[in-house]
């Protein structure tokens, strides 16, 4: 459990994680200071969960669904098979987009496994 305090990765990857559901934690220098503590308190407060600035198994299991999600979107995006692929600004538009809270959220690693393997 992490809370106001803790220090060290797992802080970084909690403030990243955040950050990239729309929660500015101000950066991920791995310090869980007052900007991280209010954004995990209204990401909390935003998804039902008990508002208590820790980040417990019910906040990290809800971060892990919203980035379970992002993956299902972006491998939508990428096995996107009616043959029409993908056409236009727009659509190049939501994939960068996707693939850029990809790359947030630390599913690249995953999805690349989900594609080709292990390499």
């Amino acid at each position: 459990m992490l809370k106001r305090g803790s220090s060290g990765d797992d802080v970084a990857r909690l403030q990243t994680r955040l950050t990239a559901v729309g929660f500015d934690a101000g950066g991920a220098d791995g310090i869980f200071g007052p900007k991280t503590e209010a954004a995990l308190r209204a990401f909390q407060e935003a998804n039902g969960l008990a508002v208590d600035g820790i980040a417990g198994p019910a906040t990290n299991g809800k971060l892990a669904e919203l980035q379970a999600a992002a993956l299902e979107k972006l491998s939508n995006v990428a096995d996107d098979d009616d043959g029409g692929g993908m056409e236009g600004d727009r659509d190049a538009a939501v994939a960068m987009s996707l693939v850029l809270v990809a790359i947030s959220l630390g599913v690249l690693v995953t999805l690349r496994r989900r594609w080709w393997g292990a390499l």
